[in-house]
């Protein structure tokens, strides 16, 4: 079977085209990374609130979120 074969099999078996089930998906963890990334910077700051959490902790943790969600959007879309 070539891609064409592929790609018709399954829009037939699922109505829909490759492309927007793509498009969804990429979406779907686009939108799943940015909610995980919004409760952790929450949690952060509530640890600032209460003193658990050092503002130079709150830094570290900013960064390596930033840096989680480059780093999978990058692998994501690449």
């Amino acid at each position: 079977m070539n891609s064409a074969d592929l790609s018709a099999a399954f829009q037939a078996g699922s109505n829909a085209k490759p492309e927007s089930m793509n498009l969804m998906l990429l979406a779907l963890f686009s939108a799943s990374l940015f909610l995980f990334a919004a409760w952790v910077l929450i949690t952060a700051f509530r640890g600032i609130s209460s003193g658990q959490v050092s503002w130079k902790q709150l830094g570290s943790i900013t960064g390596r979120t930033v840096l989680l969600i480059l780093f999978c959007l990058w692998l994501a879309l690449s």
